[in-house]
């Protein structure tokens, strides 16, 4: 299994968002679904299960059990990706305004940027995405 420090982006993110809804509780596995690359940005979509996150009230009653959100990479540079496609949970290292990426399959994504946000943060029920 892999190890996750997704904290670490929440927190350079200054996510507010994520925080109002989870606090401080954090997917225990993340999983990439898709890759948008712009001229001088990119939008990465994940999701992970519900297991082990602090669930909100409203998302319990609707029977949430996975959530996606968005990470929006502002003016990156020197973009690799290695190995596609990214299947399993992801690993996340952040460093220097640097993020790099690595699934359980041996995908690897390596980005460069100026500023990163996280948002789209939404729950679901598997299965009925």
């Amino acid at each position: 299994m892999f190890s996750n420090r997704f904290e670490e982006i929440i927190k350079i993110a200054n996510s507010k968002e994520y925080k109002s809804i989870f606090g401080e509780s954090y997917a225990e596995q993340i999983f990439i679904d898709q890759i948008n690359i712009k001229k001088s940005s990119v939008d990465l979509d994940f999701f992970a299960s519900l297991k082990g996150v602090n669930i909100p009230e409203r998302w319990k009653h609707r029977g949430y059990d996975h959530f996606r959100f968005r990470i929006y990479l502002i003016k990156t540079s020197d973009l690799r990706i290695e190995k596609l496609p990214a299947d399993g949970p992801v690993n996340f290292i952040i460093k220097d305004q640097e993020l790099n990426i690595s699934s359980s399959n041996n995908c690897k994504l390596k980005f460069k940027f100026q500023k990163i946000f996280i948002s789209n943060i939404e729950g679901y029920e598997e299965g009925n995405e």
